[in-house]
């Protein structure tokens, strides 16, 4: 793992250099409840009851640690060797120098990264993606504690409904999934952080479709997307 320089950033007092959005788990844009969602501190939909506060406070920790110290996922973006385009193995851009740690505190809403290769046209892509928005959660008037809004993300794609993805939050909505589509979410950790995953194949897969969540892979036999691991600063 990469070393960082130690800090103190004050921020806006509320461990980040930016006032966090709140979202209402009650509404996923539609009126509706999201259909999976889990603090960064482990509390979920499935708990029942109310957040203990030392999960209110754990959530806390890990989102200052994803925003702060993440330094890139690894996993993988395969598609089909006639495609003809590279495989992707982590979400580090190599034609770009990463914000370190301390560089962050000039953000004004979130971090991302990306590691992209595509064809010419770029019709067919493999990603990893990394993106770290820090968010309030809230049912009601209730406060959850904290989540990450984005999406992190592993994606083979070759036209827009050919893919298989899997994506890692704190929320997961299955407004616009289709029945045709193969699916799955379930309640995952990483890196000892609590997600929520989404593991999907588009609805013209070529055939053997597996989306595993548990695992946090997706594929098919031209497609395969997968998160392994996420890596962070040290000190």
């Amino acid at each position: 793992m990469p070393t960082a320089t130690s800090f103190t950033a004050l921020g806006r007092g509320n461990g980040f250099p930016f006032c966090l959005e709140t979202v209402d788990v009650l509404d996923r844009g539609d009126g509706n409840p999201y259909d999976h969602w889990v603090t960064l501190g482990g509390f979920k939909k499935t708990s029942g009851g109310s957040p203990t506060q030392s999960q209110i406070n754990l959530s806390l920790q890990n989102a200052m640690k994803l925003f702060w110290n993440v330094y890139k996922i690894n996993g993988l973006a395969r598609l089909s060797s006639r495609y003809n385009v590279a495989d992707v193995t982590d979400s580090r851009n190599p034609n770009t120098t990463q914000l370190q740690p301390l560089q962050r505190v000039t953000l004004s809403s979130g971090f991302y990264d990306a590691n992209v290769k595509h064809d010419s046209s770029y019709n067919f892509v493999n990603s990893l993606r990394l993106t770290i928005i820090p968010v309030l959660l809230k049912t009601g008037n209730t406060f959850l504690g904290y989540g990450v809004k984005n999406k992190v993300e592993a994606e083979a794609i070759t036209f827009v409904d050919e893919f298989a993805s899997v994506q890692i939050g704190s929320m997961a909505s299955a407004r616009f999934d289709g029945s045709y589509e193969t699916i799955d979410y379930d309640y995952i950790t990483l890196g000892g952080i609590d997600f929520v995953c989404k593991a999907h194949v588009g609805s013209w897969s070529y055939g053997n479709a597996t989306a595993d969540a548990y695992n946090l892979t997706a594929y098919d036999s031209n497609h395969r997307a997968e998160i392994d691991t996420i890596n962070f600063y040290t000190y």
